[in-house]
């Protein structure tokens, strides 16, 4: 009996043993969080879960981009197994803003060993939450602000739980028009954090290849629901290109990872774009369009505007799909009466509230838009 104890116990010792120098061997390079070879926005939401997090430092730690040995492993793991060690970018050994700003800010884009996937989920159009890119106006001149707003989910269709979301999108002007740099504000006081407390936001921006990234986490390890704005991009066209006087801003967003609670769970969403037309004389185009193809000019009329119930739409052709937009960029199906070609009697939805509103349609030649004022009382 005495004999198989002590195997039992020199077995788990053993075992205890080859853990411990297995934790040992754990390499942490500052700000790959998810331990997949690269630093980027996904590196942000694990942050967010481990955030607040405590552990032991790490010997002889910096947050220089280097392999460092983890030291002691933390108590809590990642759903994944990863160790919470790998959050704690500068090893002091609490996990907060400045393993953002030192770890993964500062080695963004980085890489090391073999590049995994970062596990970004998409969807089939009109499945899944909505994510929507929503410009202002849909032409500009140029040397004005573009400002385009980012939403997720829609009015009567929230998120019934949401952590946190990683984008990766792209820009272009269609001709080849310089395009400055796109920047990003967070929305104030958000429906995913109305006290701006517990919550974290991140934006990379590559002007060298058109190309920005955002993050955007809980820090509370608390899920919430809702719907409304994120935030909003801008930018400037200062010229167009020679020999033209008008191209398109084209803005897409391919990749999407977003996270329903604190273990990380993915639900696929959609990938969206936008377009906004800049000109260098606005009033002789309306809308955005395909890319090539010529911009829609202004033979549509919206009579009366303001409207008080319901308006006409008389333009050149035939429209095979109409949406009306407020100003938070949730949308109101519309079912317009044909009257005669190019012709539309418009009632607007019943107990819209007054305001303004953009009203969109569909054309052979591209997306028509119009700005039209909702006043029952006109």
């Amino acid at each position: 009996m005495n004999i198989r104890f002590g195997r039992k116990k020199c077995l788990l010792l053993s075992l205890l043993l080859s853990c411990f120098s297995g934790a040992q061997a754990q390499v942490i390079w500052p700000g790959d969080v998810n331990n997949n070879g690269e630093v980027n926005v996904v590196d942000v939401l694990y942050l967010g879960v481990a955030f607040g997090e405590t552990g032991p430092t790490r010997p002889g730690a910096t947050t220089d981009f280097v392999g460092q040995a983890a030291g002691l492993p933390w108590t809590r793991n990642f759903p994944n197994g990863l160790n919470y060690a790998y959050a704690d970018a500068d090893g002091n050994g609490i996990v907060n803003e400045d393993d953002l700003d030192e770890g993964i800010d500062d080695n963004y884009g980085l890489q090391h060993g073999v590049v995994t996937g970062d596990g970004y989920v998409s969807a089939q159009p009109g499945t899944g939450p909505a994510l929507r890119l929503v410009p202002t106006a849909g032409v500009v001149q140029t040397n004005a602000v573009i400002d385009i707003d980012l939403f997720l989910g829609e009015a009567g269709a929230p998120l019934e739980s949401f952590y946190g979301i990683a984008l990766q999108l792209s820009y272009r002007m269609a001709k080849g028009s310089d395009i400055d740099d796109l920047e990003f504000d967070e929305a104030n006081a958000p429906w995913y954090d109305p006290s701006e407390t517990a919550s974290l936001t991140y934006y990379f921006e590559d002007d060298d290849e058109n190309r920005s990234a955002l993050a955007i986490t809980r820090t509370d390890q608390t899920t919430v629901s809702g719907e409304g704005p994120l935030g909003r991009f801008s930018v400037v066209i200062e010229d167009i290109i020679a020999n033209e006087t008008v191209d398109t801003l084209i803005v897409a967003i391919d990749s999407i990872l977003l996270v329903t609670d604190e273990e990380l769970t993915p639900r696929g969403v959609a990938p969206t774009q936008t377009r906004v037309i800049v000109a260098d004389d606005p009033g002789s185009v309306t809308a955005t369009h395909e890319p090539g193809e010529p911009p829609v000019t202004r033979t549509w009329q919206v009579w009366p505007n303001p409207v008080r119930s319901r308006c006409q739409v008389i333009g050149p052709t035939d429209i095979a799909g109409w949406q009306l937009i407020d100003l938070m960029g949730h949308t109101y199906p519309l079912a317009p009466e044909h009257a005669a070609a190019g012709s539309y009697t418009l009632r607007l939805p019943p107990r819209l509230p007054p305001g303004v509103y953009f009203l969109r349609a569909w054309t052979p030649r591209g997306l028509w838009q119009e700005k039209i004022f909702f006043n029952p009382q006109s």
